[in-house]
């Protein structure tokens, strides 16, 4: 910090390594879920996109197919994992 002529005096930059390590965290964790909904909403999309049918039934389609994309890609994941542990 001196480089820049900045003085620091104590812990202030405490918080900011605190808040740094927990957003990594939280980054870590989150970033396979927000891919999952993040693709499985771009497919569902593309799909309700080519079907020509009423608004109400391309929302509800295009929910149902979100829905289904994310629970067929967690089931994926879990099965994965279970036969990661079984080696």
């Amino acid at each position: 910090m001196e480089l820049l002529g900045l003085t620091v005096k104590g812990l202030t930059w405490l918080p900011f390594v605190i808040g740094g390590v927990l957003g990594t965290a939280f980054v870590f964790l989150m970033f396979e879920a927000a891919l999952i909904f993040l693709s499985s909403a771009t497919g569902a999309g593309l799909i309700v996109e080519n079907v020509r049918i009423s608004p109400l039934l391309s929302l509800l389609l295009f929910i149902g197919l979100l829905i289904f994309g994310v629970l067929i890609q967690f089931s994926q994941i879990r099965i994965e994992n279970k036969s990661t542990l079984l080696k």
